[in-house]
């Protein structure tokens, strides 16, 4: 008899076969699209939605794809930001700006031979942004092989991971503050399928908190939840090239925040490249990944495909995907 795990991997991996044969371009006409990094069973797949021009990353591993993570675009805002720990002391009345409320575009893939890394925009020109800045961009870096970790928290092997750079060009301050941050907010949540997900035994009496208690904090630049990893350089570039503090905040509520936290910049423009990714030496912890999924869909985009990758700017060989389809259904029925 086969497991639930093993059946649970050779199902994504025929999905992945079926889904990469019939995926001959890349369908960015939606900003949706998806990557492939690795080979199976332990792929990375990270898939861009902009469904409803909402910008999010979803991203797992496909030797553990009953649980998948999000990080979604949700809110920029000024704030007094602590020069001695970074931390989020108040938010300034009248700052927010909703990035769910703008129009972004996404550039086709483009992949780069000499590196082997694939990249592509998600940006807003800044015509809506009610005079806030001149753009605002997403640059995004996936490397086509599993990228390895040079921090000593960290398994090297066990690291796949990809970059977003924060361009910000023409920011106009809002506040009065002269020494006012800037905070670029992010939901960052995991599913698993529909399942219910029980709290963490650490974790804070706070039933608001969508991710029940499971995100820790190593250092100010680096959080985690469960195997999920988010990480930042604790500096920033402005735009006359002086370094700005950076660290990272968590808190529970809707949709479970965390924000990027910027001390007070010059120049009118910021450089930043956060890490996101997921580190298959950490736990995913208690009551997760042991149930395969009841869900139809189950990744929050309404496509039905599960999360589960069918075109892209990088995908495995269909031929090869079809032989693996066929041998695991020889072996399913035998």
């Amino acid at each position: 008899m086969f497991s639930s795990k093993s059946l649970s991997i050779f199902f994504v991996a025929l999905s992945l076969c079926i889904c990469s044969v019939a995926a001959t371009s890349n369908n960015t006409s939606n900003g949706n699209f998806q990557f492939v990094v690795g080979e199976l069973p332990n792929a990375f797949v990270i898939k861009v939605v902009g469904n409803q021009n909402v910008p999010m990353f979803q991203y797992f591993m496909t030797n553990t794809y009953i649980v998948k993570y999000k990080l979604q675009m949700s809110s920029v805002y000024e704030a007094n930001i602590s020069s001695q720990t970074g931390a989020i002391q108040a938010k300034y009345p009248g700052t927010s700006l909703s990035l769910a409320s703008l129009d972004w575009v996404f550039s086709q893939p483009q992949l780069n031979e000499e590196t082997n890394e694939t990249s592509f925009n998600i940006s807003n020109s800044g015509t809506d942004s009610h005079g806030r800045w001149d753009s605002l961009t997403f640059v995004n870096h996936i490397t086509n092989t599993s990228s390895s970790s040079s921090s000593s928290n960290d398994t090297e092997s066990q690291v796949h991971s990809f970059k977003f750079d924060v361009i910000l060009e023409g920011y106009q301050w809002q506040s009065e503050d002269p020494e006012a941050g800037l905070v670029v907010e992010f939901g960052w949540t995991y599913e698993v399928g529909n399942l219910p997900i029980q709290p963490s035994s650490d974790a804070p009496d706070n039933s608001t908190d969508p991710n029940n208690g499971r995100v820790r904090q190593d250092d100010p630049q680096t959080l985690r939840l469960m195997q999920a990893l988010l990480r930042v350089a604790p500096e920033a570039i402005d735009g006359e090239g002086g370094a700005v503090g950076v660290t990272l905040s968590y808190e529970g509520g809707e949709g479970g925040k965390v924000q990027l936290v910027y001390q007070h910049f010059n120049g009118s423009s910021l450089f930043h490249d956060p890490t996101v990714g997921i580190d298959e030496s950490q736990p995913l912890g208690p009551n997760v990944g042991n149930s395969t999924s009841s869900s139809s869909d189950g990744d929050g985009d309404g496509d039905g495909d599960g999360g589960a990758p069918h075109d892209g700017a990088t995908s495995l060989h269909g031929s090869v995907l079809l032989v693996l389809g066929a041998l695991g259904l020889t072996l399913l029925f035998l």
